[in-house]
């Protein structure tokens, strides 16, 4: 598992990156120093949160789900547009990748994203 975490991580190298856990509510476990400016939260807000942190009335909550739905039942990349806000309200528009990461059995332990500003 530290492994497959470790090369989430490294393949995220200066992203906006954010790790969560494999089941809802989805949990924050990590986030990038990147996700954090451009977020504007500090990783200790983020650490044990949800996105609710970051989403607001123009975040597309069902687009989230099918996504994330879709990540977990192929087991293969999921990729989403979505507006969200940053500490302050201001809005920002992302594209974000998730996938899955596995510990040693094979099982889906934790949701990595990568989030690229648009």
């Amino acid at each position: 598992l530290a492994a497959n975490l470790a090369r989430a991580l490294r393949s995220g190298d200066n992203a906006a990156v954010a790790i969560t856990r494999a089941k809802a509510p989805f949990e924050i476990v990590h986030v990038s120093p990147r996700w954090c400016e451009l977020c504007g939260f500090d990783a200790l807000d983020a650490v044990g949160a949800t996105f609710r942190l970051i989403q607001g009335p123009e975040t597309d909550k069902p687009a989230i789900r099918v996504a994330v739905a879709r990540l977990l039942a192929t087991g293969s990349p999921a990729k989403v547009r979505l507006t969200n806000y940053r500490c302050g309200g201001e809005e920002f528009v992302t594209d974000v990748t998730m996938d899955v990461v596995r510990d040693g059995k094979g099982e889906v332990a934790f949701l990595a994203g990568w989030s690229k500003l648009v």
